[in-house]
């Protein structure tokens, strides 16, 4: 199967320049976006995934409730998740 990328963060010009820099270096096959907590841990649900990069401050739900949301679920716990704090 090939690696998936999730990135969850609310500013779209931010998710293009991650998304540009993981490409660059032809990591991942897939790319999902997300625009804040809610929506990523729904995109997590649905499809299968290799690694977050997600915000830590986002409208509706921020990167701490979208890692406790992760952790109330087993078969997600071992997905890596890097935290950013750009903003």
């Amino acid at each position: 199967m090939s690696p998936n990328v999730l990135i969850i963060d609310d500013s779209d010009n931010f998710r293009r320049q991650i998304i540009s820099s993981v490409m660059d270096n032809s990591l991942f096959d897939n790319y999902r976006e997300a625009k804040d907590g809610l929506e990523g841990f729904k995109s997590l649900i649905d499809s299968e995934t290799d690694l977050i990069i997600c915000d830590m401050q986002m409208p509706r739900m921020d990167g701490l409730k979208f890692l406790q949301m992760v952790k109330t679920r087993p078969e997600l716990q071992d997905i890596p998740i890097f935290f950013d704090e750009w903003d």
